[in-house]
């Protein structure tokens, strides 16, 4: 299930600034980033890849055999395949699966991807956005990554108590930089101050570690808290869509503003307690 909740992750990604995070740039004759144009390869879905120790493939998709077996399970419900072109027959569920999973897990280039599964570099494209919307349709359907409530919130609560003697505690709250090439649109806006340009992504995770709430795409150059307040876990908040059993809160750090939902650590300019100063 954790190999899921973070492939629903990316998909999230993608779908939002998937054109910021791939290379859509045409390696042309006289373009020396890929020194090599790879033919086709035949079969490659259909042959090779059934041929992979569960070792290779977990390495080349970032999931077990297992979990992609359950992927397809679940995709079959939500899946609407459909031909690339008149007269063409569509790609199989299977290897769009299988093809999204390699963009996503290796970030190639589109053409390079494309000359992998013997396809073309628009085909790629469309079976990426296209599986990463049936993705995210799925757990819609399913609840993959979805916030806790009833017995499986107060359930988290319990295990965060036991952990870390924290009490009402439904989940953590951060947000995390994920490097991208530099957008041809107000490039500046999604340079961050560690200096490389990136999109935001806040997640909320139990005691597992598992995100129980994802919120992509905002620009890398704001702040934490404001990252907050734009994200559709603040809209449910203030909506009553999201609520807090038991008088429950988050947790997150500094970056945050201290909210009735989340209580944050105190901040030190110079006049705390000895006892505040422990708790920081």
């Amino acid at each position: 299930m954790g190999e899921l909740r973070a492939v629903i992750k990316l998909a999230i990604l993608t779908v939002v600034n998937g054109h910021f995070i791939f290379d859509e740039e045409d390696e042309d004759e006289g373009n020396h980033k890929q020194a090599t144009i790879l033919e086709k390869i035949e079969n490659f879905a259909e042959v090779t890849v059934p041929q992979f120790s569960d070792r290779q493939f977990q390495q080349h998709f970032r999931m077990s055999p297992t979990t992609f077996e359950d992927l397809l399970e679940k995709l079959s419900v939500v899946f609407h395949n459909r031909p690339d072109g008149p007269g063409r027959f569509p790609v199989p569920m299977e290897k769009q699966a299988m093809i999204a999973l390699w963009c996503l897990s290796n970030l190639e280039s589109f053409r390079s991807v494309g000359d992998r599964f013997g396809i073309s570099k628009s085909t790629c494209w469309d079976v990426l956005y296209r599986t990463c919307h049936s993705i995210l349709a799925l757990n819609q359907h399913f609840g993959i990554i979805a916030w806790p409530t009833g017995e499986n919130a107060l359930g988290i609560i319990r295990c965060f108590q036991e952990i870390s003697r924290f009490k009402g505690v439904p989940g953590c709250i951060d947000g995390s930089h994920i490097k991208i090439l530099p957008p041809k649109n107000y490039p500046n806006s999604y340079c961050n101050r560690k200096s490389f340009h990136s999109v935001l992504l806040q997640g909320v995770c139990d005691n597992k570690r598992l995100f129980t709430h994802v919120y992509a795409g905002e620009p890398g150059s704001i702040h934490d808290n404001r990252l907050f307040e734009k994200s559709d876990l603040y809209t449910g908040m203030e909506n009553g869509d999201i609520t807090f059993p038991a008088d429950s809160h988050m947790l997150g750090d500094l970056a945050y503003q201290l909210r009735y939902c989340l209580p944050v650590g105190f901040k030190d300019h110079g006049n705390l307690t000895n006892r505040q100063k422990i708790l920081i």
